[in-house]
């Protein structure tokens, strides 16, 4: 089992999942003003925001956003106006990139994931396996014996509705988690219409966004309060506008950074007006030399 997803993995997964969390630790704040979360982390290890990856599209948007990037003359990051930055300074900065995750550690920034590890089709699968295996266990035990049905003069009947249904048993599950963290059932299932209609996301991903969230929303909450302890706390992505809700019923509300009610999106590289909505949101002009990162 693993357990940055949740589910039954095979060792090549663990093996990935143990080196994402070396790469992150290497970067790790000791105190952390900003904790960006976002839905899960890219496909492949080569691609780790943390690595630094050799797809740079996430990398290069999500730190020039953060008004981090590359000195164009290699000295290492500096801080940037909203404007786009030069394709020298874009060439240097591949070169750049554990400078620039280090200049993020140092403002205290960290990012993390409802998911730790990708959400793939592989994914689904061991997420229906899981399920089927719960069911038939669930079953299995509410199943009557010959003996009991016989002494009771009753016939084995088809179980109910609620006894068959993967939603309800996964449910219940999650409602036994979220208790203890003082959320209501309806936030944990999430009733995901709430936003996803307006902000264009289809079936596919809400299924995926639902069955994520509806499971792994106690265990974010978990190390958010108990771990990360952030000042602050930025959702990136539609796939996340469940979890306000979630963050709201939990008292943690007030930590969230939002874009008018909604979570962030990264603006692309050299889109000022996006760039500044979204470096006002997470009020990044704020000085950061009372930020400790032991460094």
């Amino acid at each position: 089992m693993c357990d940055g997803c949740g589910l039954p993995a095979s060792p090549e997964h663990i093996a990935a999942r143990m080196e994402r969390l070396e790469l992150v630790t290497r970067f790790r704040p000791i105190h952390i003003h900003l904790l960006f979360v976002a839905f899960d982390p890219m496909p492949r290890l080569e691609d780790d925001f943390y690595k630094p990856p050799e797809s740079r599209d996430f990398f290069d948007s999500f730190l020039s956003a953060m008004n981090i990037s590359p000195d164009a003359e290699g000295r290492g990051p500096h801080l940037e106006t909203a404007e786009k930055i030069s394709p020298q300074a874009e060439s240097t900065g591949r070169d750049a990139g554990p400078a620039m995750l280090l200049e993020f550690q140092r403002r205290g920034y960290y990012l993390t994931y409802l998911s730790e590890c990708p959400v793939t089709p592989e994914h689904s699968a061991n997420v229906h396996a899981a399920q089927r295996s719960r069911d038939q266990d669930q079953l299995q035990r509410l199943k009557p014996t010959e003996g009991e049905s016989g002494s009771a003069g009753l016939k084995p009947g088809p179980p109910r509705r609620s006894e068959t249904s993967t939603h309800g048993t996964t449910n219940v599950e999650v409602k036994r988690e979220v208790t203890n963290l003082g959320i209501t059932h309806d936030a944990a299932n999430l009733g995901i219409s709430r936003g996803a209609a307006n902000l264009g996301i289809d079936g596919t991903q809400v299924s995926a966004a639902r069955e994520c969230i509806s499971r792994l929303a106690p265990t974010l909450l978990k190390r958010i309060r108990f771990n990360y302890r952030p000042k602050h706390v930025v959702l990136l992505g539609g796939h996340l506008s469940p979890l306000i809700g979630v963050f709201e019923d939990a008292g943690l509300g007030p930590l969230l950074l939002l874009d008018r009610g909604a979570p962030l999106t990264i603006p692309g590289t050299g889109d000022g007006s996006s760039l500044a909505l979204f470096r006002r949101a997470v009020n990044i002009e704020t000085p950061f030399a009372t930020t400790s990162s032991g460094l």
